[in-house]
C-alpha cells in the first residue's frame, strides 16, 4: 500500500546498490572486532598475607554473572572482561577487596587479609517430639560472662 502510494507520488526509493552494501557489511565487521578487542582474559593468584595461596576464594566481575573460584595454587582465569570493569575478591574469613580489571592485570598477586570479628551471640536451637500432655514448653538463654 505505501509502495502504491510513493509510485502514485512519484517518489523513488534509493536503490542500495552492492557497494553500499558490501560497506555496511565492513562497518559491522570492523564494529565486532573492536567489541573483541575491548574484552580479555585476567588471570591472577591470591595469597594471604603469609604468602600461602588461598583456595575455593570468589573472583567475579561486578554487577555481572561473569566470576570463578581459585584453585589449590590460588590462581584464577577470568574471561571476557571489559577494561573498565571491577573485580570483587571474597571468601568467608577474609576481607573484600573489589579493584579495577587493569590493575588486577598489572599485579602477579593478590594478597587477602584475614577479616577478625568477634562472635557476639550463639544461638542454640533443640527439637524434640513430645507428647501433648507431657509438654511443658521451655525456653533457656545463654550469655557470654566476663
Amino acid at each position: 500500500m505505501i509502495k502504491n502510494a510513493l509510485v502514485k507520488s512519484n517518489v523513488r526509493l534509493p536503490d542500495l546498490g552492492k557497494s553500499a552494501i558490501a560497506a555496511n557489511l565492513l562497518f559491522l565487521f570492523i564494529l565486532i572486532s573492536f567489541q573483541g578487542y575491548a574484552q580479555d582474559i585476567i588471570r591472577g593468584k591470591v595469597t594471604n598475607r603469609d604468602g600461602q595461596p588461598v583456595q575455593g576464594i570468589s573472583v567475579m566481575v561486578k554487577g555481572t554473572t561473569n566470576g570463578t573460584t581459585t584453585n589449590s595454587l590460588g590462581e584464577f582465569q577470568l574471561n571476557g572482561v571489559a577494561n573498565n570493569a571491577t573485580i570483587v575478591i571474597s571468601s568467608v574469613g577474609f576481607e573484600t577487596r573489589e579493584l579495577s580489571a587493569s590493575s588486577v592485570r598489572q599485579t602477579s598477586n593478590i594478597v587477602l587479609e584475614q577479616e577478625v570479628r568477634a562472635l557476639t551471640d550463639v544461638v542454640v536451637t533443640g527439637f524434640q517430639n513430645i507428647r501433648k500432655k507431657n509438654f511443658t514448653g521451655s525456653a533457656d538463654s545463654l550469655s557470654e560472662k566476663l
